[in-house]
Order: C-alpha cells, then structure tokens, then sequence
C-alpha cells in the first residue's frame, strides 16, 4: 500500500465546496451522503493525484474553529504496518 494522508475538511456549505474542488482542483466526485435537511453529511473526492478529500457539513450544533476564533482540522494518515511505522 502507498502510504498517502487524506484531510477530512468540515465545511459551512460542504456542496459549494465540492464544486469549488472539483472546478479548481480536478477532483471528481465519489462518494456523497445527503442528510434530511439536504446539507451533505459526508463525501469523497478523488484528486488528479490519486489523494483522496473527505469532506462533509455539520448539524446545526456545530460551531466552526473560525466562529469560536480557532483553527483545527482532521488527517487521516494510512500506512501498511502501524506498529512498523510507530
């Protein structure tokens, strides 16, 4: 396996981002779930790069690192052995 790090972005508006992705990046998108109240709860897109973007919107009780005067993010690191790479 090709060790690679795939971010998980939480957005305001996750579907404005995906077409930001795609027109400016060239990703494709794979993967999309829709909640209830249409904001896109989770998706996936695959970059020219072979690299993968997870991406979704919260609930409404979420408050972003922006609106509480913070930054955070998530980052999925996948390697063939952890205890190796450990």
């Amino acid at each position: 396996m090709v060790q690679r790090v795939s971010p998980y972005l939480l957005y305001g508006d996750a579907g404005a981002a995906i077409e930001y992705l795609e027109r400016v990046f060239g990703c494709r998108e794979i993967l999309r779930y829709t909640a209830e109240d249409g904001r896109v709860s989770h998706a996936e897109l695959r970059c020219p790069d072979g690299g993968d973007i997870m991406l979704g919107q919260p609930g409404t009780g979420y408050r972003s690192p922006h609106q509480l005067g913070g930054i955070t993010t998530m980052i999925h690191v996948y390697v063939d052995d952890v205890d190796a790479h450990y």
